[in-house]
């Protein structure tokens, strides 16, 4: 199986998949360092910062002790995480920065925060975790408006649905239910609509998508109305 740092550039020129990335980053034990602060006397855990040599700062993060530096390792304290609890632990931040992966190897790699938004959405999308949707998509007015420019380029797209959808573990985020045409591989259709949308509204946009043929209840009992009808 190609390692995580053969993996990751592959995806990010469009050579790999979500799924793939993310089967990858799920065989992942992580040696992330941690600055350990007492507040109210609660124990805080933040990130460990590496400044890049444009100024920007990217979170700190290990795939072997074996690539760990030992004055930085005795600097810091240290913590084994799954690649969904570093996920977790990165957006969970009130900054939030990409990663850098063995930063002071011969193969530092990163790993972008558009990577790690774009992968939480699309996991959180596939997943049978009970959900609550909504159809007040006011603060997501800007994001649809662009979404309908690019609807009508995708031809195996017939409906789409805008609404707002919640977990216990996540806040309001974009959600699209959208009925396609292409039922031969319905997975791989939604992963290049997917693609399409992402970079027409940006990594800023947390954005999942469902199939309408999974939620068709749910889009009756709301009383939704599409935001996107194709034309014959």
């Amino acid at each position: 199986m190609p390692s995580l740092s053969e993996i990751i550039p592959a995806y990010e020129a469009k050579e790999k998949s979500d799924l793939d990335v993310l089967s990858a980053l799920e065989r992942e034990n992580l040696y992330v360092p941690l600055s350990v602060v007492t507040m109210a006397k609660q124990r805080i855990e933040m990130p460990v910062y590496i400044k890049l040599s444009d100024e920007s700062e990217c979170v700190a993060v290990f795939s072997s002790d074996t690539v760990i530096d030992r004055k930085f390792y005795h600097k810091y304290t240290w913590k084994h995480m799954s690649y969904l609890e570093l996920e977790a632990f990165v957006l969970g931040q009130p900054r939030k920065h990409n990663v850098i992966v063995d930063p002071y190897s011969e193969h530092p790699f990163m790993l972008k925060l558009e990577t790690i938004e774009r992968l939480s959405a699309f996991r959180l999308a596939n997943t049978g975790e009970d959900a609550e949707l909504d159809t007040d998509v006011t603060a997501f007015a800007d994001a649809i408006e662009k979404a309908l420019v690019v609807f009508p380029m995708l031809k195996s797209v017939k409906r789409v649905w805008a609404l707002t959808y919640r977990t216990s573990r996540i806040r309001d985020v974009l959600c699209f239910v959208l009925d396609i045409t292409d039922e031969t591989d319905p997975d791989g259709e939604f992963r290049k609509i997917f693609d399409q949308l992402q970079q027409a509204l940006g990594p800023a946009v947390m954005m999942i998508m469902l199939s309408y043929r999974e939620v068709r209840a749910e889009i009756r009992g709301l009383g939704a109305k599409p935001c996107y009808i194709r034309q014959k």
